[in-house]
Order: C-alpha cells, then structure tokens, then sequence
C-alpha cells in the first residue's frame, strides 16, 4: 500500500509559523494516524506494507516543521516517542516518487492537473499535485494536520486532462486522507466498503483467496465460492449484501467486548425433528475441506446460507453452504 504525501499540509506551503513544540506534535498527528491505519487494515485480515510516495523529488526529510526544525530533526529528536520513529522510519525507508510508477500513471499524472475544489484556506485553484497522485493510484494521502481542511478523512478534487485525442475532460474525484488516529476506523471501514462491491458479471473471477479479502471477518467454507458462482444473478445480489452484512456484524462483534453473538437478523436453527431425518443435508465442507454441520441459517429469497460458530475459535462465524433450500420435516420435497 503506497501513502502519498500532500505537500501543500506542510506549514511552509501556507506560511503557518509554528513553535518547536507545536512541529513535533504536527509530525506526531500524522504518524499516529497512519500507524492506527496499518493496525486497522490490519484487523480485518488485511495487514498493508505501507510505503511512502511524494511528487517528483520532494524532500520530505528536509520540510520545516518549524523554525529550525525539519522532519530529519523530529526523526532524531529524543522528545518523540522511540515507537513512532521507528515505524515512519520503517515507511518511509525507501520513498518512491511518481518516476518510479508504472508508465500508464505517470502517463495519467503528467496529463492532469488537480485543483482543492472547497477548502478553509480559500485556495481553490491551487495545484494539489499530491492529492491528485493519490487519486489516480487509488490509494490514501497522509498530510500534517497543519489546518482544518487537512483534518479532514475525505478531499474533493477537480481533475482536469487530456485525453489522447487531446480532448479536454474534467471531473470531480475523492482523495481518503489520513492526518490523525481518529480517521483511521473510518477510512478502512470505507475502502472495505469499496473493495466489497463486486458486481454480479465479475463473481466467476472470485476464488476463496479473494472472498477472503473482500470479507476478512468472515471464515467460508471450502466450497463457498463455487456455490455463489452457480447463482442466479438475481439471487446472488441479494446473498451477497448478506455476506456484507455478516461480515460487518462479526466485525462489531468483535469489537464489543460484552457481546456474545453476533447480530444477525431472521437467523434461524433448524429443528431437532429436520436434523434427526435430514441432518446430512446440513454437513458441509468447512474452511479446511472436512464435513461439519450447519445448523443456524439466514433466508435468501427461496435460497439458504448455513453457518456456523466453530468451537475451535472465538468470535468467528464460518459459513458452509449457500444455495437452494435443502429438505425439512415441514417441507420433504
């Protein structure tokens, strides 16, 4: 995961004259910010290797932070704590710029200009060459929280380019920035959100590696994917705002400490009469390829999704079958 850094937060880029004291805690913001994002993209199964893109050859080691005070200085500086200098030491080890992309970005970069569309600074045609990187690589800003509007988790831009037939576009586009801790939550919970919505024509290129990236709260089992690519479009749009909606309840569940299970709604359990006549249409391969049953199941339309909580793990949910209603003491056939 490559973080881009926005040049324009720096104070210098403003004119901000801030103490020494006011620099390290403007650094401090920033790393704090990106480190509680590692560890929430982290928590949903999706540890990232950040590493750090700036515009061209800008210094990042060399912006002033104050007064006689640089980033190389904060780097250095005894008053920070050692843990944070040692993680933006770790991304920022090697620093890429927009020559070491691929063509097709640089092609993209050097045809478009990025202007802030609303800002507090009264800066709206100001070039934001940063931010507008971090868009085209779809990836997330980090800025010094140096004024309000870098406070913010969400920058509009105003994309202007060329196409190759050198017709003029231009277009409205949204930059994640992360410049504090508090962002962190909300912005991975956001770019999960993104990465769950797979339309219904792209499900056949989904193998379980994905659908365990697209929905890292969520154990399946072994044959989940080839179940959800014998779907019917219509069924399998509606299974798979259910598969969103689990994983976010297994997500909560895991952050409430008190709760017991998840809140699922219309969960229901099969009866003791359905499992002692058709229980072995309710054992299924788990994540590891061996039977097990499933007992607790969610409505579909007329499908079913069967899942379970193995005893082997805390707070997880483990689906095993999705697909047609199987047989029932009410309903035999």
């Amino acid at each position: 995961m490559k973080l881009v850094f926005n040049e324009l937060s720096a104070p210098s880029a403003s004119g901000t004259a801030l103490s020494r004291h006011d620099g390290r805690d403007l650094l401090k913001g920033m790393v704090e910010g990106v480190r509680a994002l590692a560890w929430s993209l982290r928590g949903q199964g999706r540890p990232p290797a950040m590493e750090l893109c700036t515009v061209n050859d800008f210094d990042l080691y060399g912006v002033q932070l104050a007064a006689g005070y640089t980033v190389s200085n904060w780097s250095n500086d005894p008053k920070v704590e050692r843990d944070l200098k040692v993680f933006f030491g770790r991304v920022t080890k090697k620093i890429y710029s927009v020559r070491d992309l691929d063509e097709a970005v640089k092609d993209h970069f050097f045809l478009s200009e990025f202007f802030l569309e609303s800002h507090d600074m009264d800066c709206r045609e100001i070039e934001a060459r940063g931010l507008g990187l971090a868009s085209l690589l779809d990836e997330v800003a980090a800025s010094l929280p140096s004024a309000a509007c870098w406070r913010s988790p969400c920058i509009q831009l105003r994309r202007e380019w060329l196409e190759a037939d050198e017709r003029e576009q231009n277009a409205s586009v949204t930059v994640y920035n992360i410049s504090q801790s508090s962002q962190a939550g909300p912005i991975a919970d956001k770019m999960l959100q993104e990465l769950q919505a797979v339309p219904p024509d792209r499900r056949g290129e989904l193998d379980n590696s994905q659908l365990k990236e697209k929905l890292p709260h969520l154990r399946l089992g072994s044959e989940v994917s080839d179940h959800l690519r014998s779907l019917p479009s219509n069924v399998y749009s509606t299974v798979w705002g259910k598969f969103i909606a689990f994983d976010n309840a297994v997500r909560d569940w895991r952050r409430n400490a008190d709760a017991i299970e998840p809140l699922i709604p219309g969960v229901r359990s099969e009866s003791k009469p359905t499992m002692e006549q058709y229980g072995s249409q309710r054992e299924f391969p788990d994540f590891e390829g061996r039977k097990a049953v499933f007992k607790l199941h969610v409505s579909a339309g007329s499908y079913r999704i069967y899942y379970r909580y193995p005893c082997d793990k805390p707070k997880v949910l483990e689906v095993g079958y999705v697909g047609p209603h199987p047989r029932t003491k009410k309903y035999p056939s």
